[in-house]
């Protein structure tokens, strides 16, 4: 009886030990799949922050020119009515009187 007893004990020992293997085994594909996840996770948030930051960076250059282009043409136009008013001073004065009564006819209504 005692020795099917030690056999029954070395067969549920076999039997535990090929568990733990196998658990073993699973443990470490699962630890591998997440660190290839997250090794891709990691790879994927890297590209998506350098394209933001190259994004941010395209958008400042065009806001910067932006500005530029809408600073010459205010300069341009100011320029503009400057040479005008100096070139013809009377017709420029007629026209300036003209705009002002249009507007004191509409504002009086």
């Amino acid at each position: 009886m005692r020795e099917a007893r030690t056999t029954d004990a070395a067969e549920r020992l076999e039997a535990l030990q090929a568990q733990l293997t196998k658990l073993r085994t699973e443990f470490e594909k699962l630890t591998e799949a997440v660190t290839d996840g997250l090794d891709e996770t990691r790879g994927k948030a890297r590209k998506i922050l350098t394209d933001a930051k190259e994004y941010a960076a395209q958008a400042k250059d065009y806001a910067v020119h932006a500005k530029d282009y809408a600073r010459d043409r205010a300069y341009a136009a100011e320029h503009a009515v400057e040479d005008t008013v100096k070139d013809h001073p009377l017709s420029t004065l007629m026209v300036a009187a003209g705009v002002g009564f249009v507007i004191g006819a509409l504002m009086r209504r």
